[in-house]
């Protein structure tokens, strides 16, 4: 996998690298052919504008084809990478809902049994409440993945 991030890194170096060596070498070619002098036909600058386009053009065209694909190969990967964060804050969300929903539950049942003469209380024997607020320990360390026999 580094290697891949290596690769995919340092191509638009190597990309640029080859199309510079290959205007350079078509420049040279031309000067060889022609000479420098800038005092060259018309038509002379006309076959080397030519000649770079129809060696250039291709080499430059193939190499944006290549470019196109690796980013759309990176926009792919990054969409999976993000799918998959989405996916786990969303399930981190409803857990977080859960455990507040629990812990106000616990809160209220804590509330009940504390207080000696609450309307609540004459409707909930204290075995009962005491019973609830257990099974709502234990299904709070239960998503917490603790164990219920080494915490209580």
């Amino acid at each position: 996998m580094r290697n891949k991030k290596r690769i995919l890194v340092n191509l638009p170096f190597t990309a640029i690298a080859l199309v510079s060596l290959v205007f350079f070498y078509v420049i040279g070619a031309y000067i060889l052919k022609f000479g420098m002098d800038g005092k060259g036909r018309q038509e002379e600058w006309a076959q080397f504008g030519e000649y770079f386009g129809g060696v250039l053009g291709p080499i430059l065209g193939f190499i944006t084809v290549i470019g196109v694909l690796l980013t759309y190969e990176l926009q792919r990967r990054q969409l999976k990478l993000t799918q998959i964060q989405i996916t786990k804050q969303e399930f981190l969300a409803n857990e977080t809902a859960r455990l507040s929903a629990l812990t106000a539950a616990l809160d209220a049942i804590n509330t009940i049994i504390e207080t000696p003469n609450s309307s609540m209380r004459l409707s909930l024997d204290n075995e009962t409440a005491k019973g609830r607020r257990e099974a709502i320990i234990r299904e709070i360390l239960a998503a917490a993945k603790i164990d219920p026999l080494n915490y209580m």
